[in-house]
């Protein structure tokens, strides 16, 4: 039982994030209408499509975590990261795929970041951290600083509040890097070994093994909204609307764009079908 609770122990830092996230949460269920606005999120969450979204996210991402089980690479004290690894990373991938106008960009993007040199901040930042109580307090100060900093980009009016706020930031950003690389010379052991290399690589070697689950959703999602006339137009029989979807799907595939420029282009075409035949001329003589 012991070791099980050790799988779960946080950092000064998680502890210190959790507790003013605990604190806000609070905050928000004592406001009336902030109430009202989680009930509609809660119904949102627990739609027929977010819980099929999370069963498959969920059981795809334990056959990748099976997988480097098998490898050698994952062991149960790696746990605790995955599972925060898939509650804000994972759900945050999803939503910025499934939004995403080109696909292109989002995956060159998610790429580019898993080997940025940032990664390696990240790292020697997360790796030490202060004491309980100065986490608490620096926590709520550097969020302030950024969301000001953020505000300022956004509002003409506050802009000059961006440039002294960066350097706070930057300041801010010094102290933690140069008190993180005193702890690790000091503490070169902890930090140079496998286990930490393995904690550095796996939130990458996750993101990377898991955007081929992300691609497939983005083309479902594309379909998706391509085929939502269909649920405007109820003149087309039924077993046609399936037949016409099938042979879509089959014809591009992953090359949903041509389908929403065939679909864009024929539209007028195909609402007035009533046969599998007539379906099939349209698609026959499409040019693409």
């Amino acid at each position: 039982m012991g070791n099980f609770i050790g799988l779960f122990i946080f950092n000064n830092r998680e502890i210190a994030i959790g507790f003013w996230s605990l604190i806000f949460f609070i905050w928000c269920l004592s406001k009336k209408e902030i109430r009202h606005s989680i009930l509609d999120v809660i119904k949102i969450v627990f739609s027929k499509w977010i819980i099929i979204i999370f069963i498959l996210s969920t059981t795809y991402i334990g056959i990748v975590i099976f997988l480097l089980y098998k490898l050698k690479f994952w062991n149960i004290f790696m746990l605790k990261d995955s599972i925060i690894w898939y509650i804000f990373v994972s759900s945050s991938m999803i939503i910025k795929g499934m939004l995403s106008k080109k696909e292109e960009k989002f995956f060159r993007n998610e790429i580019i970041e898993c080997f940025s040199l940032t990664l390696m901040f990240d790292l020697v930042i997360n790796t030490f951290d202060f004491g309980l109580l100065i986490e608490i307090i620096v926590f709520p100060i550097i969020l302030i600083v950024v969301l000001m900093i953020e505000f300022g980009k956004h509002r003409k009016e506050y802009e000059a509040l961006v440039d002294p706020m960066n350097k706070i930031l930057n300041f801010s950003g010094v102290i933690i890097i140069v008190y993180s690389v005193l702890s690790i010379i000091k503490n070169y052991k902890i930090f140079f070994t496998i286990d930490s290399l393995k904690a550095f690589l796996l939130p990458q070697i996750l993101i990377l093994m898991y955007l081929p689950f992300i691609y497939i959703m983005f083309i479902y999602s594309k379909y998706e909204t391509i085929f939502i006339k269909f649920k405007i137009s109820h003149e087309i029989p039924e077993i046609v609307v399936l037949y016409i979807k099938l042979r879509i799907i089959l014809k591009y595939n992953f090359y949903v764009y041509n389908a929403e420029e065939f679909f864009f282009i024929n539209w007028y075409k195909i609402r007035t079908v009533r046969t599998k035949k007539e379906f099939d001329i349209i698609l026959n003589n499409n040019i693409q």
